[in-house]
């Protein structure tokens, strides 16, 4: 698939990103309640095992035939969309219990990381599906925050940017940061998680800056070289104006509704993508991002490619926050508070450093 070329120059993230999460020791049974707590973690641990198959050197050995190699990719899909499932219908026990959350946070985490490398294009998109269903679970993403960290730094805007990844990878991944930004509780949480906490990365803002490239066409010459035609070029640009102005009218729409204004953000979102839609129909160019693997006849494979023809469709499990509206305005109204706090904080220690570079006892 087109995806495969997206392995060649980030390929060095995936170990780096893994490095940051030590590898979950196995537990003990004291830290189960049942048996049936303990298979269940057993069955989620051996899913995870199956997807990350065929990265190291003896599956690649094992899989050297052609039957092999398909027979490895359906199960690498078939037990992504499992994991799938099973983040999307977790129940409490799951939620809570600090065997499964570092599961995920060790198991999980690293078999996506290479999965979002794989050469297949489905097994990348069930792939950024499960990140996407992390992210927005109000259950899982508190404590996830350097996974995140990590996957958007080292892995998304390092694939955005890279001259190898391949036209398909970059719609993908421009397709899951628009759903994230529509989402949001999930995204003004992960701009007042990152953006306004001292000594953490401005995460909201590289994505946004990097956005901005794109969608101006100020993208490094070697990224705009890899456009093989001007369709492509301006698919991406498309794609990229898309997911910023998801993310302005989520802003927009949670200080309206901090503030306790009546919300314009909805219907300015509408005239907005109508307008960016036309300019799209203009130039020739169409919305569909995706090309699906004609070969797959398997269901999961089936599901897997048709999940990446709308953005909307990576987002189809419900997220936890969405279920209870006045818990997620309480939420958002928390996070304005805290945001304000920090920024309030930042600008009281970048006054104290510009008076300490001027006289120490001034800046003290």
């Amino acid at each position: 698939g087109d995806a495969g070329s997206a392995a060649a120059a980030p390929a060095a993230a995936a170990p780096a990103a893994a490095a940051t999460a030590a590898p979950a020791a196995a537990p003990e049974s004291s830290v189960f309640p049942s048996q049936y707590h303990r298979d269940a973690f057993a069955v989620f641990r051996a899913l995870c095992t199956i997807s990350d198959q065929g990265y190291k050197s003896g599956d690649a050995q094992a899989a050297s035939g052609p039957a092999a190699a398909a027979i490895l990719v359906e199960s690498k899909i078939l037990s992504l969309q499992l994991l799938s499932d099973i983040i999307e219908n977790a129940g409490e026990a799951f939620r809570s219990s600090r065997a499964f959350l570092g599961g995920i946070k060790s198991q999980l985490s690293d078999a996506l990381l290479r999965n979002l490398l794989a050469p297949q294009p489905q097994v990348v998109q069930m792939g950024l599906r499960i990140f996407l269903q992390l992210v927005r679970s109000a259950s899982f993403r508190p404590h996830l925050s350097e996974e995140i960290e990590v996957f958007v730094e080292e892995v998304f805007l390092a694939l955005l940017d890279s001259p190898t990844s391949s036209f398909d990878l970059r719609l993908m991944l421009l397709q899951v940061i628009e759903a994230l930004a529509r989402d949001g509780t999930a995204f003004i949480e992960l701009f007042a998680n990152f953006d306004c906490v001292d000594g953490r990365q401005d995460l909201v803002e590289k994505v946004a800056n990097t956005l901005a490239a794109i969608a101006q066409g100020r993208a490094s010459a070697s990224f705009n070289a890899t456009q093989r035609t001007a369709e492509e070029a301006a698919a991406v640009q498309h794609q990229a104006l898309t997911a910023l102005l998801a993310m302005v009218h989520t802003v927009r729409g949670a200080v309206d509704e901090t503030l306790g204004m009546p919300s314009s953000a909805a219907a300015e979102a509408e005239a907005a993508a109508a307008a960016v839609e036309a300019a799209a129909g203009k130039s020739g160019v169409t919305s569909t991002a995706v090309v699906e693997d004609d070969e797959a006849e398997d269901a999961a494979a089936a599901a897997a490619a048709a999940a990446a023809a709308d953005p909307e469709s990576f987002a189809d499990g419900d997220s936890d926050a969405e279920s209870d509206a006045a818990t997620s305005r309480a939420g958002r109204a928390s996070l304005a508070g805290r945001f304000e706090e920090s920024r309030k904080e930042r600008a009281l220690l970048q006054r104290a450093a510009i008076k300490f570079r001027m006289k120490p006892k001034l800046g003290i």
